[in-house]
């Protein structure tokens, strides 16, 4: 994952986000042994408020011919 990256956010741990799909603001260091780092998530036209981990995040993309690829609609 990289900042710029379109996401969506869990949908059981933040269910106002639901088909909502967002961008990688800002990424913060691991804090702990074996952590993924925590990130910032601009999301409904705002920034989420408090830093969201790694595994709550799902990297949505594109390919070369524009097809969705990752994620569910």
């Amino acid at each position: 994952m990289k900042v710029g990256d379109i996401v969506k956010l869990n949908e059981v741990f933040y269910p106002e986000y639901k088909g909502s799909c967002g961008v990688l603001a800002e990424k913060k260091a691991a804090s702990g042994l074996n952590r993924d780092p925590m990130w910032k998530v601009f999301i409904q036209n705002r920034m989420h408020s408090f830093y969201v981990p790694s595994e709550d995040i799902e990297v949505v993309g594109f390919d070369e011919n524009f097809k969705m690829i990752g994620g569910e609609l």
